[in-house]
């Protein structure tokens, strides 16, 4: 009995080291692969591979240069230079924010912009408060507020004998981060729910007033909407993947660093929302990519403008893969990033028929520290394999940056197929 229970356990041993063997040489030793034992897994383009290495011999990039290329169908690294080195993003940063936004809060996440009232309607009076409640949304601008007191108005409403009181997720005004340089933040773009109590203050007072409504006696006060005591007369509902397709798409500075808000609104409802945002960006990667922050980035903005800012390529490659791997978030990230010649950030880039219309990317860009040029995103190469990349350039002139880059995607990379339509848009949000 007991020769028979050594021979069962030899041979457990024996399956398990087998096991384990194979499991290695599926994954080649490439440590973003998964596990690959229950499918044979496809080879990579080595043409690929070799106009990669056949461009960059010919054409060096300038400044410090950093990429990776990974193929997600084959679960294998293509190519890498630099991979590891921690070099500034701009604003590809913005991928890690809004993938954050879409793990924890998602796209179709619905913000209430709305119009309270207490008390009851005697005449053309309001005898109570009437209260506005707002949260993150950047869209809230003048012509929303108009639409909401438009309703008063329709009431009937010419006087308020309560207060007025605004429930707002942003009491003080956004401001530059303590690295950002004049002009970095475009008040322009902001929308109200971004410029504090006292521009929201005073544009819902210009608006009550050109509807003809007054403020009797009472006064405007920053509070919060008791719902068990207040009824619902107006609301104006947008989603976050406004913001997330502005930060995305156009490269809007104000939309990716408003996503912080939010997120520091999870982390800690007391705390600075801002700060707390980035401390939940470096608890998204440790947690869902399992990394340790520090190691692969630092993170002091959510839009990428700060040039302390620092990822690894192979970071940004990651969340690229991380998103493949969670579809309604791939399919967010897809539709929302540029697409070569076609719009956004790369409208007026990459027009060549080779690559027009068959690569997406989210662009970076900073004119400052020597100048900063990045590109991250994905195509489709030979056999249909979906291709991960990130480009970084550090310290190189922004329009040599993006010349190189744009050359490097149209003669190594040779997309094999559309990513999207090739009617040229209009793009009616002004680049930031």
């Amino acid at each position: 009995m007991k020769k028979v229970i050594s021979v069962l356990i030899v041979l457990l041993i024996l399956f398990l080291a087998a096991t384990v063997t194979l499991h290695f040489k599926g994954c080649g030793g490439d440590l973003l692969c998964e596990d690959s034992t229950a499918v044979e897994l496809p080879d990579i383009d080595d043409s690929l591979r070799m106009r990669i290495d056949t461009f960059l011999s010919a054409v060096p990039p300038c400044g410090d240069f950093g990429m990776m290329v990974y193929d997600i169908t084959a679960q294998k690294e293509v190519y890498s230079y630099n991979k590891d080195s921690l070099m500034r993003p701009a604003s590809c940063m913005k991928i890690l924010t809004c993938m954050a936004v879409l793990r924890y809060i998602g796209a179709d996440k619905k913000q209430y912009n709305r119009l309270y009232t207490t008390g009851n309607l005697a005449g053309d009076t309001l005898r109570g408060d009437l209260i506005l409640k707002t949260q993150f949304d950047t869209s809230f601008n003048r012509d929303t507020l108009n639409l909401l007191v438009d309703t008063l108005k329709g009431m009937g409403i010419k006087h308020i004998s309560g207060n007025i009181v605004i429930d707002m997720a942003f009491t003080e005004a956004m401001d530059h981060e303590e690295h950002w340089i004049i002009g970095d933040l475009r008040t322009r773009y902001m929308g109200l729910v971004l410029q504090g109590f006292p521009r929201m203050r005073k544009e819902l007072m210009g608006a009550l007033y050109m509807k003809g409504i007054k403020l009797d006696g009472g006064d405007v006060l920053l509070g919060k909407l008791n719902p068990a005591i207040s009824q619902l007369v107006a609301e104006n509902i947008n989603t976050y993947h406004t913001m997330i397709e502005k930060a995305l798409k156009v490269s809007s500075n104000i939309n990716a660093e408003a996503l912080l808000y939010p997120l520091g609104y999870i982390y800690d409802k007391k705390g600075n929302y801002r700060e707390n945002g980035k401390l939940f960006l470096n608890n998204f990667l440790q947690r869902e990519l399992n990394v340790i922050p520090a190691q692969v980035c630092n993170i002091d903005d959510g839009c990428g403008l700060c040039p302390n800012d620092r990822v690894t390529p192979e970071l940004l490659v990651r969340l690229l893969i991380y998103a493949h791997n969670h579809k309604s978030m791939y399919e967010e990230i897809l539709n929302d990033m540029p697409l070569a010649g076609v719009d956004g950030t790369l409208y007026k880039r990459m027009h060549h028929p080779e690559i027009k219309g068959k690569l997406r990317g989210k662009t970076g860009t900073l004119t400052r520290e020597g100048g900063v040029s990045s590109l991250a995103g994905y195509f489709i190469g030979k056999d249909d394999h979906l291709i991960a990349y990130s480009i970084i350039n550090n310290g190189c002139g922004v329009e040599d940056g993006r010349a190189w880059q744009d050359e490097f995607c149209q003669k190594a990379f040779r997309p094999y197929m559309y990513m999207g339509k090739l009617e040229e848009q209009v793009i009616e949000n002004q680049l930031e």
